[in-house]
């Protein structure tokens, strides 16, 4: 249904040679973990999930083509970037969607600024002028048992895995 189809979100590769926290997900060495909302896609209720992206486009054998940009994160903007998703209003709308969780997120975390709309169209072309790259993105194939969705927000935000049925739902 373009222009209104299409999906948004975060990935973090840890680079490092010791685990890092991004949001609430211990990353060991050498993987990554994709963040971003979802509605309607997701057996579990709206909101944050963890890995669910990235084991999707693995399960399609990473097939798509994608637009990104990329940021080295010291640990400091690790650090910040984990609180402002672990904080961040774990829900989902029309207005507070993939691409305004992940623009909203992205704004607070780099000099880059997107305007988070909710159309996705026109978040693939802000992204375009803003020097993203098209191309098919490596991402850590995670398992089932690495896929979560984040309950709550905040202190009180924890992970739990995600059911069977949204698994199946890739």
């Amino acid at each position: 249904f373009f222009p209104v189809s299409g999906h948004t979100w975060l990935y973090v590769e840890n680079l490092s040679d010791e685990p890092i926290t991004v949001g609430l997900y211990e990353v060991p060495v050498g993987q990554g973990v994709s963040i971003g909302s979802f509605a309607f896609t997701s057996r579990d209720g709206f909101g944050i999930y963890y890995n669910l992206e990235a084991y999707r486009e693995n399960l399609n054998d990473n097939e798509m083509n994608h637009w990104a940009i990329t940021r080295d994160l010291n640990q400091a903007a690790l650090e910040k970037l984990s609180g402002d998703i672990a904080g961040y209003i774990n829900g989902w709308s029309f207005y507070f969607n993939c691409a305004f969780f992940t623009f909203s997120v992205w704004n607070k975390n780099s000099n880059n600024f997107f305007i988070p709309l909710v159309i996705p169209a026109i978040t693939q072309l802000e992204l375009i002028m803003g020097g993203a790259k098209k191309g098919v993105v490596d991402m850590y194939y995670p398992t089932v048992d690495q896929i979560y969705r984040q309950k709550g927000s905040g202190k009180s935000a924890k992970l739990v895995p995600v059911s069977q049925a949204t698994i199946d739902a890739s």
